[in-house]
Formats: structure tokens, C-alpha cells, sequence
């Protein structure tokens, strides 16, 4: 798997930027060593107002400004990033696009993380923006794209246990209930449900609710199970959130059987069996999120299909997992940036030769 060793991180200092900003603090600190360059760009006709401020030539910037900007910085972005990580800032002035592309190619990075910049009517630029559209288009380097509120972020420490109240099939949908009590919940926010992103439909009388397609239930654990089974739940992950686990997205890529749960010494070993499939994106001393919960592999067995983690105490009883008998299923998540990695070192491997004619 391709490591990274430079970073570029491009803000507008909008909130999804700030969100997309989590994912590269996440992938320095995965990277030892790894520099982690923050650029802002500053656009036209505003860029006169702070050109003096960037430069250093004009002695009469605005101090309210500038204490602005620099705040900006140092309570969003400085404190995410961890004192081993090497941390640069730095602006540009100019059309964003071009100058996010410039300073790529000054720099050198091997990942470039953007949160949605920019307007847009197609697709893609509805997506990503136009700003960021144009980057993915012509960067040098691999580009992790952030989409806003489509893209639910969670971290894999899960937050309170929900005991089934029901599962109610309605065709080819069902309305799922838990019953947990969650500060504030907000209809239409996103919740992963052990490990299952959702959305909430209703609350109330300490329960809430959720539907789901029936599809969701069959190609995931939710459908095995019954009224009591206790469920991890998380909600996703905001700005400013502490950014525990890794990341994980709520979009379950298969399931695994639960082989064994014993103990060895002070902590608990789960051994999972699943498919080769997904077993190639699990890597030992990775991350991987089973039920929701972020865990990490310790060994890997692929001529049995086995993989297997390592519970400290504290974990194993703030989950569900010691509710679990062997053959239980098991949603199961790869890590998000290895899926990245691999997806960037078969695009940038060259194409095999063509035969010969």
C-alpha cells in the first residue's frame, strides 16, 4: 500500500472544508514523517484588501482583519493537527483553481485533500464545485474530494448502546427502532447504526427510528437482528469533534461470521471469517470497523479467510460484543484512505503491454 509523505490540504475556510480537513490530519498522522501544507486561496476582487497582509508590504492592513484570518487558522485548523505532524500555511492570490495547481506543482504533494469549492450545474461540479472539479481534472497528484452533507463521516468509538425495539417490514422498506436517549437528536441526521449509516425519521419516548430498504437488512447483520440485540450507535462526526478510531463512512462493504471470542491475557481476540474479497482490503496493523466499532487487525489468515482483532477490556464491555455467540454475522467496513490508496496505486501503475499483433 502507497504511503504519503506530503500532503496538501486547499480550504475556503467553509465548513465542509473544514470537515475535509479531518481526512487529511487523518492521513499525515497514519504517515510518520508525513508534511501536512495548508493552502488558502484568496480570489479576486477581495485578494486587493489582504494582498498587503499576505506580502508583507503594506503596513496598514486592517488589524481586524488579519486578526480574523489568523484566528481562523489557529482555533480550527492548528489544534486538529497533532505536534508530530510537520504543519505548513500558506495563500495564494488569484483564481483558486490555478492556484491550488501551482502550488501543487511547487510542492509536490502525493495527496491533495478539497472539501467542495466552487458552484457548478452538472453533476460533478453540483458534487465538487468547479474550483474542485478543475483540480481533480489536472492535479499532478491523487485528489481526495470531500462532498458536503453527502457524505456522513463517522470515527468508530461508538457512543451509547441501543436495544432493538422493532423491526417492522412495509415492502420493500422497514422501520427500524432503538430505543436510546441521544442529546438533541435532529430529524434527517445521519446515524450509524452498528456500522450501518442512517437516517433518523422520527424520535420520541426514548426511541428512535429509522428506515430502511429491505435491501439494506439483507446484505447487512441488521436483518438477523430481533427485538433486544443491543446496537452500536454514532452519530457523524462535526467540526471540532475529536477525531478518534479512522474513518469510516457507514457504507458497509460485506459481512463476516464471528469464529471465536477468546480471551488472551487481560484483552479479547475476535476472529472473523469472510470473504477473500474483502479480505484483500484488510491489511494486518490496519483499520478496520466491525459492527461500527473501529478495530485493529492484528492478524490475517488468507488461506483460511480469516482475520482477527484484539479487544482491550474497556471496548469489549462498552459493546455489544460479548452479547454475540460464534456464527453471529458481522457488518464489516475496509478502511476508507487504504481503499484510497489502493484505488491511486492501480490508476497510477502503467498499463501492461499490448500483445503482440
Amino acid at each position: 500500500m502507497p504511503s504519503f509523505t506530503r500532503i496538501l490540504y486547499c480550504t475556503d475556510f467553509s465548513e465542509n472544508a473544514t470537515q475535509a480537513f479531518a481526512y487529511a490530519v487523518r492521513a499525515a498522522t497514519r504517515n510518520p514523517g508525513a508534511e501536512l501544507h495548508l493552502l488558502h486561496v484568496i480570489p479576486e476582487p477581495s485578494a486587493q484588501f489582504w494582498r498587503g497582509y499576505i506580502n508583507a508590504v503594506d503596513e496598514d492592513v486592517d488589524a481586524n482583519a488579519r486578526r480574523e484570518i489568523d484566528e481562523k487558522i489557529a482555533t480550527t485548523y492548528r489544534p486538529l493537527v497533532p505536534g508530530s505532524v510537520p504543519f505548513t500555511v500558506a495563500f495564494r492570490i488569484g483564481d483558486a483553481s490555478q492556484k491550488i495547481l501551482e502550488y501543487a506543482a511547487e510542492t509536490r504533494p502525493d495527496l491533495l485533500v478539497i472539501g467542495r469549492q466552487g458552484a457548478g450545474t452538472s453533476v460533478g461540479k453540483l458534487l465538487y464545485g468547479n474550483v474542485a472539479e478543475r483540480v481533480v481534472r489536472k492535479s499532478p497528484a491523487p485528489v481526495l474530494v470531500i462532498p458536503p452533507r453527502l457524505f456522513p463521516v463517522f470515527t468508530g468509538l461508538v457512543q451509547p448502546l441501543g436495544p432493538v425495539e422493532g423491526i417492522a417490514r412495509q415492502g420493500a422498506t422497514a422501520r427500524l427502532t432503538v430505543r436510546a436517549d441521544l442529546p438533541s437528536p435532529d430529524i434527517g441526521e445521519s446515524i450509524a447504526v452498528n456500522g450501518v449509516c442512517l437516517t433518523l425519521v422520527s424520535h420520541g419516548s426514548g426511541c428512535l427510528s429509522f428506515d430502511v430498504l429491505g435491501e439494506t437488512l439483507d446484505r447487512t447483520a441488521l436483518g438477523t437482528k430481533s427485538p433486544g440485540a443491543p446496537l452500536h450507535l454514532e452519530r457523524a462526526l462535526r467540526a471540532g469533534d475529536p477525531l478518534g478510531g479512522h474513518f469510516v463512512t457507514g457504507h458497509v462493504d460485506g459481512t463476516g461470521t464471528l469464529v471465536s471470542g477468546d480471551i488472551t491475557g487481560s484483552d479479547r481476540v475476535l476472529l472473523v471469517r469472510t470473504s477473500p474479497a474483502l479480505l484483500d482490503g484488510i491489511v494486518p496493523k490496519g483499520s478496520v470497523a466491525i459492527d461500527g466499532v473501529s478495530l485493529t487487525v492484528v492478524e490475517l489468515d488468507r488461506t483460511q479467510n480469516l482475520f482477527g482483532v484484539h479487544l482491550i477490556p474497556h471496548t469489549w464491555t462498552h459493546t455489544a460484543f460479548p452479547a454475540l455467540p460464534p456464527g453471529a454475522l458481522l457488518n464489516i467496513e475496509t478502511d476508507l484512505l487504504g481503499k484510497f490508496a489502493r484505488q491511486s496505486a492501480s490508476s497510477s501503475s502503467p498499463s501492461p503491454p499490448a500483445p503482440p499483433p
